[in-house]
């Protein structure tokens, strides 16, 4: 176990005793799941066009709504914009530039001639 791992379990529990104590911590951070299906669903779009849609995998998205994996933070905000404004974020993600996942390798050189 990492010291970081270690602190992180000693900061929960002293907010965990806190808790129970009935002391309000300085900040609380409530984190709820986000409901892929649900969106998707609202949106009227399959597991395929949604993620064409927002630029996202599909085999990702299934594994989500079946609890095998879950977002990480900054997707689950994306989702969650998505959830709000999917029109605008639909069109955004439309107009951005291609990513070229397979760039052609550098065209090879011919090899000198010893002699």
């Amino acid at each position: 176990m990492k010291k970081s791992d270690f602190e992180s379990l000693r900061r929960g529990l002293a907010q965990a005793r806190a808790h129970i104590a009935g002391e309000a911590p300085a900040r609380v951070t409530l984190h709820h799941p986000v409901d892929v299906r649900a969106i998707r669903d609202r949106l009227d779009m399959t597991r395929e066009q949604f993620a064409l849609t927002f630029g996202l995998e599909a085999r990702t998205i299934e594994q989500w709504e079946q609890g095998r994996r879950h977002p990480d933070r900054s997707t689950e905000t994306y989702l969650r914009l998505i959830n709000q404004y999917a029109d605008t974020l639909a069109k955004l993600v439309a107009d951005l530039e291609p990513i070229n996942d397979n760039p052609d390798p550098a065209p090879m050189k011919e090899p000198a001639l010893v002699g």
